[in-house]
């Protein structure tokens, strides 16, 4: 009979910085927490250490325009920068009330603000969701901020994961 008793607990010798970004589809079917299971159980020495982005019903040129670029290039991101965006969502804020998602990114982007200097992150994974709007193709509004994520991601060095999800068949 074996023990383990007296084995000394293995701590995670690499981690892994993922960045979610999406709607609903990601936070409902809680796709950072099954990933980061699955991730640390088929690799002991990992630690998935993750964050996200989450406006429900948005697409990725909604993301652009809440300053969800900034959270990707988090590494590097001035105060000024920072500055400019929190200053564009309060003006969103002010110019339409009905503006469910823009008082939630200022939220956020004030936050990330405050913890500028301590919450620097460089990702090595960002992984992009968007909704109902890839179905035009190469003239689409995925097809048009997709690569700017990508692009910013790329930029940093990190990987990048499409997350495609099919609202139209997986709804009917």
């Amino acid at each position: 009979v074996s023990s383990d008793a007296g084995s000394p607990t293995r701590s995670p010798t690499k981690t892994l910085k993922v960045l979610f970004i999406g709607n609903s589809y990601t936070a409902r079917h809680q796709l950072a927490d099954v990933v980061k299971r699955l991730a640390e159980s088929g690799d002991a020495d990992l630690e998935f250490d993750y964050d996200t982005v989450i406006y429900g019903g948005r697409t990725l040129a909604d993301h652009w325009r809440l300053g969800t670029a900034n959270i990707v290039n988090r590494e590097s991101l001035t105060r000024e920068q920072q500055q400019k965006t929190i200053q564009g969502l309060k003006e969103a804020v002010a110019s339409d009330p009905e503006d469910r998602y823009a008082p939630a990114a200022l939220k956020r982007h004030q936050q990330v603000l405050a913890d500028l200097e301590s919450g620097r992150t460089t990702w090595d994974v960002v992984v992009l969701q968007s909704y109902r709007d890839d179905r035009e193709g190469a003239e689409s509004r995925y097809a048009q901020f997709a690569p700017k994520f990508a692009a910013l991601a790329q930029e940093i060095g990190a990987r990048v994961v499409l997350y495609e999800t099919t609202p139209t068949t997986q709804n009917a």
